[in-house]
């Protein structure tokens, strides 16, 4: 007796046992023959419909296997590429598709500034003095004479003190101290690094004696801050730090307005050398097109700005400086800069 493929010989037993199957030959014998045989044939087709789905999930497989070395090769010439030995040489690595992206981005904000730079004397400030009964010499030489304690017949040479063009063959090279100590030694005096810093700080006049704003510049400065803008003072010097002359601005209620103020005292370089600008726009973490110079020289403010790629507004003033570069906009007076800034945010 041929046994089903699905039951045990102990449940053959049992059938037999309650007359399920019958003896070889029987009909209850050939029932469960056919019936045998049809349970096979379903078994033989399901398990030919489980290979047939292997077969299928093989060939997911294999391709889902095909696309994965795909990626990979991709991303091996991408590798390749950063690396200076890919044979694709248009192969894009997925941060320099990011950063296109972020270069698109900015392309369509082009124009967009971020700073201003100011000029000072002549352009926040007016040309004219406001000092009473003296002149800035005279006055240099009284306050020497109050942080030395006494009088030197060398006070007033150091109160004029010269401005040369270049310093040991340097341009627009700024030395302060050392012209000091240099017009000292040429009248047989010796200073100390501390004796000299005390004759500059006392050379050092706060402006607030005698200088004054120009209509709508703490306007101007207060328009920017409010805007988002950064705001940086770029200005030529003799005696005075950016400290010095952030005091000055304190004392007119405007050093909140100002970011970072660079001097050519501090500098060591007078304007028109762009370190003056360079210096400025490292403190305020910039590049050259996302800053505006904003002055009343030609050749120390516009030619200079517009050479590194800064926009240039001219303010026009007594100052009579000349150059071809052009600036982009010209006003007469702080109360219309509002108005060029706003094209340009």
């Amino acid at each position: 007796m041929r046994r089903h493929p699905h039951r045990s010989r102990r449940g053959d037993r049992r059938l037999t046992r309650d007359g399920a199957i019958g003896e070889p030959g029987s009909d209850a014998a050939a029932s469960l023959a056919v019936r045998t045989r049809s349970r096979v044939r379903a078994g033989h087709r399901r398990q030919g419909d489980r290979q047939s789905s292997r077969c299928h999930l093989g060939r997911r497989d294999d391709a889902r296997a095909s696309r994965r070395a795909g990626r990979g090769a991709a991303r091996d010439a991408r590798a390749g590429g950063r690396s200076g030995r890919s044979g694709q040489p248009h192969a894009r690595p997925a941060w320099d598709r990011t950063h296109r992206r972020r270069d698109a981005r900015d392309h369509r904000r082009a124009g967009v500034i971020r700073a201003v730079l100011f000029d000072v004397g002549g352009t926040l400030l007016r040309e004219e003095t406001y000092l009473l009964g003296t002149t800035w010499d005279e006055r240099r030489v009284q306050r020497l004479r109050e942080a030395l304690g006494r009088d030197e017949p060398w006070f007033p040479a150091v109160a004029r003190l010269p401005e040369p063009e270049e310093h040991e063959g340097q341009a627009h090279r700024q030395e302060t101290r050392i012209w000091i100590r240099s017009l000292l030694l040429e009248r047989g005096v010796s200073a100390t690094d501390e004796e000299v810093e005390r004759i500059r700080a006392a050379c050092c006049v706060p402006s607030l004696e005698g200088e004054r704003p120009r209509d709508g510049a703490l306007e101007a400065l207060r328009w920017c801050k409010a805007r988002g803008l950064k705001v940086a003072l770029v200005t030529n010097v003799l005696w005075r730090t950016a400290a010095e002359s952030l005091a000055d601005w304190t004392a007119r209620g405007a050093a909140d307005c100002i970011d970072t103020i660079v001097t050519s005292l501090d500098a060591h370089w007078r304007k028109p050398h762009p370190a003056m600008f360079e210096l400025a726009l490292s403190e305020l973490h910039l590049t050259p097109p996302e800053a505006v110079m904003v002055g009343n020289s030609r050749a120390a403010d516009v030619a200079p700005a517009k050479a590194l790629g800064l926009r240039a507004v001219l303010i026009r003033s007594a100052e009579g400086s000349t150059s071809e570069t052009q600036p982009d906009a010209v006003i007469d007076e702080m109360t219309e800069l509002p108005a060029v800034l706003e094209r340009w945010l």
